[in-house]
């Protein structure tokens, strides 16, 4: 993954942020069932990347914790 600030964020926060997005993607699912129409909302497609990158972030947090784990073990 490369280098980016949200690798600074804590991961409590990133869930946090993860969910909140979660949650408003799933609003705007249901005020807009028809899938062409989000993609066409710069809002929505820029939200689903918000929501990648907050995911790819935690896993990458996830990986450092492992790896930190298996050196010490």
């Amino acid at each position: 993954m490369k280098e980016t600030l949200l690798k600074k964020v804590k991961p409590e926060t990133l869930e946090k942020l993860f969910s909140a997005v979660g949650d408003v993607l799933d609003e705007i699912k249901d005020a807009v069932p028809n899938k062409n129409e989000r993609f066409r909302d710069e809002s929505y497609t820029s939200l689903l990347v918000m929501n990648y990158d907050a995911f790819q972030t935690l896993r990458w947090h996830e990986q450092k914790k492992q790896e930190g784990k298996e050196i010490a073990g």
